[in-house]
């Protein structure tokens, strides 16, 4: 019998190891994970058929170093050398199976590194058909028409400006507190936007209004 040494249960090794690993790959394959995990997801655990994604952000903190600094800007109200940096994610999860489809990460701060920005790069993840599930933050005028291009329904909850003036009198009644109203292109062109994108951007979009029960 060959006399073997004890396991180790310091985990540096482990930790160097994961280090060297190539993030590209990992990501790719938590995509690719993701991808076969959704698809043999059960007809049954669908909404009515549908597929359903769920896309959420939220923040996180990193370590506190120079590179980290440099790239993921900390709160405007923190002192220098007080504050960790911050880091700005955004996902995009399957409803039926919970498992993570893709994920966009940014600084807290400065160009490209808000929600929607975040959200954008990643909409090639949708499919024809599927349904986007998202709070009233994502609700925009020129998302909704991506959307819309791609054949892609979303659902969002109605950002409170827009609550104050909703008049279930106006636009084609479907039911009670439910109808179909039309949105009207902003006049002015979002900075992330070019020229090109905005003016292929529809002039009109029809959208159902409803309200639903607490």
């Amino acid at each position: 019998m060959y006399s073997l040494p004890k396991c180790s249960t310091h985990t540096g090794g482990y930790c160097k190891a994961r280090q060297r690993l190539p993030l590209d790959m990992v990501s790719t394959m938590t995509r690719h994970t993701g991808k076969l995990i959704t698809e043999q997801a059960p007809m049954a655990w669908r909404w009515h058929g549908r597929r359903v994604r769920l896309v959420d952000g939220t923040t996180v903190t990193l370590p506190d170093t120079k590179n980290n600094q440099a790239v993921y800007p900390q709160q405007n109200n923190q002192k220098p050398g007080l504050g960790f940096p911050i880091c700005r994610l955004v996902g995009v999860t399957c409803l039926s199976s919970g498992v993570l489809l893709n994920a966009a990460m940014g600084g807290y701060k400065g160009k490209g590194s808000s929600e929607q920005a975040l959200l954008r790069s990643l909409l090639d993840t949708f499919e024809f058909g599927d349904m986007m599930l998202g709070d009233a933050f994502y609700g925009t005028y020129f998302l909704l028409s991506e959307l819309q291009s791609r054949q892609v329904d979303a659902l969002f909850e109605q950002h409170g400006s827009r609550r104050r003036t909703t008049d279930f009198s106006l636009g084609k009644k479907l039911g009670e507190r439910d109808h179909l109203i039309t949105l009207i292109k902003p006049k002015i062109r979002p900075a992330w936007m070019t020229e090109a994108q905005y003016q292929s951007a529809p002039e009109t979009l029809t959208i159902r209004e409803l309200e639903v029960g607490e």
